[in-house]
């Protein structure tokens, strides 16, 4: 999976991601209603997630962020279960392995020799607006792709993921629903 991941030029803002997802799953329209209504601050979480990834990275040719989120949605969609806070759960969880596989052992590295590893916390968003030349670089195709193996772990690098697009609210809310079920495995 990670050789095919690849950078095109990243020009869209987090809401104009969405609602450019939102035109082309309407399948999810009901589900992304559904969520925004029993969870708002996941709506945050989604956000996040978009400035996390930005419009940039595709895998075999399509957004991973749309990846995330139709794997996230459709995991929440597919849950039955009475408690919306399971529910959010898999939402979580769907949407950053998503995020996470594709992005295991993936560095960036720009012709200055800074480099960008989705483990290391830093939102794309910021990295790459961090230097005035990185979106001339972008625009040209002079960021390298290449994947590290051994850099870190897949369920690693959803835990960063997690910690950094997850509102206090949202974080609180699966803790109790782990909670809850290493409880009833006991």
């Amino acid at each position: 999976m990670h050789h095919s991941v690849c950078l095109k030029m990243t020009t869209l803002t987090s809401k104009e991601m969405l609602a450019h997802w939102q035109q082309h799953n309407p399948q999810f329209k009901e589900t992304l209603r559904l969520l925004e209504t029993d969870w708002p601050h996941a709506l945050a979480s989604v956000y996040c997630l978009a400035d996390y990834l930005t419009d940039a990275f595709t895998l075999d040719g399509h957004s991973i962020f749309d990846l995330c989120l139709c794997n996230g949605l459709g995991s929440y969609e597919e849950v039955s279960c009475d408690d919306d806070s399971v529910r959010l759960w898999h939402f979580i969880e769907a949407l950053t392995w998503t995020a996470a596989s594709a992005l295991t052992g993936i560095r960036l590295r720009d012709p200055d020799h800074f480099e960008w590893a989705a483990v290391d916390g830093v939102y794309f968003y910021s990295w790459i607006r961090n230097r005035p030349n990185r979106m001339g670089y972008l625009a040209e195709g002079r960021i390298d792709v290449r994947y590290v193996s051994g850099h870190t772990t897949t369920k690693r690098l959803q835990q960063v993921i997690k910690a950094r697009i997850m509102t206090p609210t949202v974080a609180a809310m699966l803790a109790r629903v782990e909670e809850d079920v290493w409880h009833e495995q006991a």
